[in-house]
């Protein structure tokens, strides 16, 4: 299967707050100064052919920082990061001039703007086929456990999580959130506060104790959002890439978000899942085929779109060949950053959809550690539902998530 704007992340698209949120002045960080503007920066790709044979990720970071050394002193470039676990690139500021003779230089495979990413609008009306409201917040949860409606108010499962992690590249964790039970943390001290709230709400479909899928699952938030919901395709590399390099095994990432067709993102989601860890990731919510993004397009990839309570597409899932499969999305409720560690809030997304299907695959692992992601994604499609989604493009999956071993 072949999985073909500025950026955007693919945040919710509906937030209904169901409890007092915490004030963003609260946060320890000072976000304003996480991402500064900055509109000379590039993604520098190295060639794979120009690199010997690299056995260990430090013979790979040795590499890189050999091939930057060159580029700093041929160009006089500011090389401000380098990646060499995932793919092997760097992140420099350069100008005009210096652009143009990086892009001719044999070493360099292709260059890329920094372009940011953003958290997608609020709509607080959405335009969906159902005219109903949904009483029961819970049934994301309730409806992955069964093949049919009508929904049974419950949810069975016959694993919890226990021995995997799940690498959450969002907006960070409200890691002492009760939901949590001390499962949550960061890949560093940024990284362990949300005031955006959407990497919480996340985690919270992945692995809390009363929203989750995956009841102790260990979660851990890579913060590429600030407050203001913004940041770039760097932070997403640089997430990438430190799973890749210090990832536990048996583990499973989420991206819940999205960009316009970036060859470097992609790169990296191949490189990550080579590496042994599966990405799963948001669709989109455009309502448009998801083969226009990255890194939904990426065919190794895990991309997943949104249903509503009565298993019909919601009206702003992207569709298409590239999405593999199908996961509630609408009115769902999960945890959310909030003064009282305890908020709770309910949102709308393909953000929301991926997270289940990551905390599926999380049960997945625990039920057998060894599956590699080829064999994890199919296993996913195995297990799923099919033909359940109405109002279904052509040429896009029926397949909805399933959360039990196959009967």
């Amino acid at each position: 299967m072949y999985k073909c704007s500025s950026l955007y992340l693919i945040g919710a698209i509906g937030i209904f707050p169901l409890s007092m949120m915490a004030m963003e002045s609260q946060q320890a960080i000072n976000q304003s100064t996480l991402y500064p503007p900055n509109h000379d920066q590039y993604i520098v790709v190295l060639k794979s052919d120009t690199q010997p044979m690299l056995v260990t990720l430090k013979d790979k970071r040795n590499y890189v920082n050999q091939q930057s050394e060159i580029l700093k002193q041929a160009l006089n470039i500011d090389v401000i990061e380098q990646y060499s676990s995932s793919i092997s690139a760097l992140l420099v500021q350069a100008d005009d001039a210096q652009l143009a003779l990086l892009k001719k230089n044999p070493i360099v495979d292709y260059v890329e703007r920094n372009l940011e990413v953003s958290v997608g609008p609020v709509i607080d009306n959405l335009d969906l086929d159902e005219g109903s409201t949904q009483t029961d917040v819970d049934w994301g949860l309730d409806r992955i456990d069964q093949r049919d409606l009508p929904l049974d108010n419950q949810y069975d499962y016959q694993y919890d999580g226990t021995g995997v992690t799940a690498y959450i590249i969002d907006s960070g964790l409200t890691v002492n959130h009760e939901e949590f039970g001390g499962r949550a943390s960061g890949y560093n001290e940024m990284s362990e506060a949300d005031c955006k709230g959407h990497g919480t709400h996340v985690a919270g479909i992945i692995g809390s104790k009363t929203y989750g899928v995956a009841k102790n699952v260990k979660l851990v938030g890579l913060k590429v959002l600030n407050c203001a919901g913004k940041g770039r395709i760097s932070e997403i590399i640089h997430a990438i890439d430190w799973v890749a390099g210090h990832g536990v095994r048996p583990s499973v990432v989420n991206l819940s978000l999205g960009s316009s067709p970036s060859r470097a993102e992609d790169a990296a989601i191949k490189a990550l899942v080579h590496a042994g860890i599966q990405a799963i990731v948001a669709a989109g919510n455009d309502n448009k085929n998801a083969c226009q993004y990255s890194p939904g397009r990426e065919v190794h990839a895990f991309t997943v779109g949104a249903t509503t309570y009565k298993d019909n597409r919601a009206s702003f899932s992207n569709y298409g060949e590239c999405v593999n499969i199908f996961a509630p999305g609408y009115k769902i409720t999960s945890t959310y950053k909030g003064e009282s560690n305890t908020a709770t809030a309910i949102m709308n997304g393909t953000s929301m959809a991926s997270p289940f299907v990551t905390g599926v695959a999380v049960l997945y692992l625990q039920e057998d550690p060894q599956l590699t992601p080829k064999e994890l994604r199919e296993t996913l499609l195995n297990r799923a539902s099919v033909n359940k989604i109405g109002y279904l493009p052509r040429n896009t999956p029926n397949k909805l998530v399933y959360s039990l071993p196959s009967e």
